[in-house]
């Protein structure tokens, strides 16, 4: 298994049945080229990698409460969501890495209303096999309700809610550790 999974799947105490039953949706992904890229991208000061792992976890702990979940479907959107490479919190021009699809442009000032759109074409690039329905539903509207459509399923929607309560932890720890005098030289 990922370490890096293994770390997060441990920090919301899973069980051994829970960490394999959800490592065996996301294996072909995680375990891709492609994807470990995305531990070298800073998302929301840390790496895109452990973001998405983070909404991926937790999005599956919450799945576990309804039974009806498709959570084979909810674990692959969670884990591709922000499935794009280039930076977007530099300031200026993003420089679009070959990898990503570029479907329209992004500016700094609309990264939040379109880069979901640049995520489903990587996805729908890299893993065709895996999409479906519930898939593309999640990636392209994970970001409402700036994406103004509202999610279909119940799987967009905790994904949805998920990404917003991991992007708001990841933002408020490292001010704590900035504050501290704790965070990450560059």
């Amino acid at each position: 298994m990922d370490k890096d999974f293994v770390v997060v799947a441990n920090k919301y105490k899973f069980s051994d049945k829970n960490k394999e039953e959800l490592y065996s949706y996301i294996k072909e992904i995680i375990e891709s080229t492609i994807f470990l890229k995305m531990g070298e991208i800073i998302h929301h000061l840390e790496s895109r990698k452990m973001h998405v792992l983070e909404v991926c976890c937790y999005s599956y702990l919450k799945s576990l409460k309804n039974k009806k979940c498709n959570r084979r479907s909810l674990a692959i959107g969670s884990l591709l969501h922000d499935f794009f490479f280039y930076d977007w919190q530099k300031k200026g021009d993003f420089n679009f890495e070959d990898t990503d699809i570029k479907k329209n442009k992004v500016l700094p000032n609309n990264h939040g209303f379109s880069h979901h759109k640049i995520a489903y074409g990587n996805a729908v690039k890299y893993f065709p096999h895996l999409m479906d329905e519930i898939v593309k539903d999640i990636i392209l509207k994970h970001m409402w309700p700036l994406t103004v459509y509202t999610p279909k399923y119940r799987e967009s929607w905790i994904v949805c809610s998920a990404d917003k309560m991991c992007s708001i932890k990841d933002v408020k720890r490292n001010e704590i550790k900035k504050y501290l005098g704790l965070s990450r030289k560059k």
